[in-house]
């Protein structure tokens, strides 16, 4: 299995961000997008997918590292009872899992944010379960990020994953990555208040994995040339909801992006859909409350009738009923 290592730089416009109430983190001001590929895909498809993702953003402030290697048959359905991952067959070599392990490690540790005591610390911690993942076998597909100034994506590809698959995993992750007020930057690890406010971000979980999803589908639709990505997003989930049901937390990335269409289309939030595929809607630490379903009647609505979806011809399309 060959590596591949490449480097290059991507320039977009730097806003200026709300003050978060912590340490001002540091920015990138000329943004690179690193890939260590250890796997199957061609490094050129990476790059391009990697750039066509940023192309988006209007605000992209980090260095990002992307690292991908395969893995082999599954062994078990469950990683571990504190990871759902699936476990694989491992087929990197010892040295191939050495030379990933110092790349992320020298990566990591070159940015500014782990003079901070604290930082360092969970960095090392995280660098603890990177290596327990990609030396396990775990089908990981996450986007770590160490500082506000270094993103990654990380995704170990499983043998049934074809190219368009991986492609939109690889977006998805992308956008996590870049989401720039997600709650590591939000929340003070030394504020003793640090749980509840955790919660609350847990509460808002449903929104960061629909706008990932609905990001990752959109570009990859724009690769591939698709004309219309969102007939066949609805196709796909109500093809799926008559087997597994209406509960959008059965799926919540796939069924969690038809239901942010169905807010898109019903146009009670003005320019929603610029807002998530530019990145903007998470711009600001107070996102988890604005999405926040649990006070939102708007948002629950599209939460219950998400599913809602018929079939006209080769259409797929929301029922008249729920887009009023």
């Amino acid at each position: 299995m060959a590596s591949f290592y490449s480097k290059f730089s991507w320039r977009l416009g730097i806003v200026c961000m709300a003050s978060i109430g912590i340490v001002t983190p540091t920015i990138a001001a000329d943004p690179t997008i690193n890939i260590i590929n250890y796997g199957t895909l061609k490094t050129s498809d990476l790059e391009a997918w990697t750039r066509a993702g940023a192309e988006h953003l209007s605000d992209w402030q980090a260095d990002t590292l992307g690292v991908t290697w395969d893995i082999g048959s599954q062994v078990s359905e469950r990683f571990s009872e504190e990871y759902g991952f699936s476990k694989h067959k491992v087929t990197l070599s010892a040295k191939q899992k050495d030379e990933i392990s110092d790349a992320i490690t020298e990566w990591v540790f070159d940015s500014e944010c782990v003079k901070d005591e604290i930082m360092a610390f969970e960095n090392r911690e995280g660098l603890k379960n990177i290596n327990l993942w990609m030396r396990g076998g775990a089908s990981v597909a996450t986007a770590p990020d160490p500082c506000y100034d270094r993103r990654m994506v990380l995704v170990a590809r499983t043998p049934d994953q074809n190219k368009d698959t991986i492609q939109k995993i690889w977006l998805h992750e992308f956008y996590h990555g870049h989401s720039n007020y997600l709650q590591n930057y939000c929340v003070d690890p030394r504020d003793p208040d640090m749980g509840r406010k955790l919660d609350a971000f847990e509460a808002g979980r449903w929104f960061a994995e629909a706008t990932a999803e609905y990001f990752a589908v959109m570009v990859s639709s724009e690769i591939q040339g698709i004309k219309d990505p969102v007939s066949q997003m609805l196709k796909k989930s109500k093809l799926q909801a008559k087997t597994e049901g209406n509960d959008l937390f059965s799926d919540l990335a796939a069924n969690g992006a038809v239901a942010l269409r169905l807010l898109i289309e019903r146009g009670n939030f003005p320019d929603l859909e610029e807002d998530v595929m530019s990145g903007k809607v998470f711009h600001r630490c107070d996102w988890k409350d604005k999405w926040n379903l649990i006070d939102n009647e708007e948002l629950r609505y599209a939460l219950n009738n998400w599913h809602q979806i018929q079939q006209r011809g080769s259409t797929w399309s929301f029922k008249r009923k729920v887009l009023k």
